[in-house]
């Protein structure tokens, strides 16, 4: 089975290791679903007593696209985690060859990641968009956030 898996990940990758497209779902890496204040609830309150969050969850967002009213609502929101999930779920579900709007969706994608300090992620996230083959011009915004990301 081991080497079955391996043979697939050999071919949809090109030579040297380098992602085919924007849109490859093993660019990602899972979304830190929980925070600080999250941790701090769960460590000193009780169960009865911890108050409920309208936290999202990966079940909250089904693979589709998400349009940019939305995904700007959770920006001026301050959504992160929820920016996060619906922008991975957008670049998975839109067509590779459209690498213009892709390459939209992943700004919010490192915003999203970078705002709720998941800085790390950001980080090795970005370093596999760097290997994509065929990306010759990353937006100006997408090369700000990475500038901006410690790493």
């Amino acid at each position: 089975m081991t080497s079955l898996l391996s043979g697939i990940r050999a071919n949809s990758q090109s030579p040297g290791g380098v992602y085919r497209s924007l849109n490859d779902p093993r660019l990602f890496e899972p979304t830190p679903l929980r925070d600080t204040l999250d941790e701090a609830l769960t460590t000193y309150v009780s169960s009865d007593s911890r108050p409920r969050r309208d936290a999202p969850t990966l079940s909250d967002f089904t693979r589709r696209v998400h349009g940019y009213e939305i995904l700007n609502q959770y920006v001026v929101g301050g959504q992160w985690r929820a920016l996060a999930l619906a922008s991975e779920s957008s670049i998975i579900e839109t067509f590779a060859d459209d690498q213009r709007t892709l390459l939209k969706y992943w700004v919010y994608r490192i915003l999203a990641l970078t705002q709720m300090g998941a800085s790390e992620v950001a980080d090795r996230e970005l370093g596999r968009l760097e290997q994509v083959s065929g990306l010759k011009k990353w937006p100006f915004e997408l090369r700000v956030l990475r500038a901006q990301v410690p790493g």
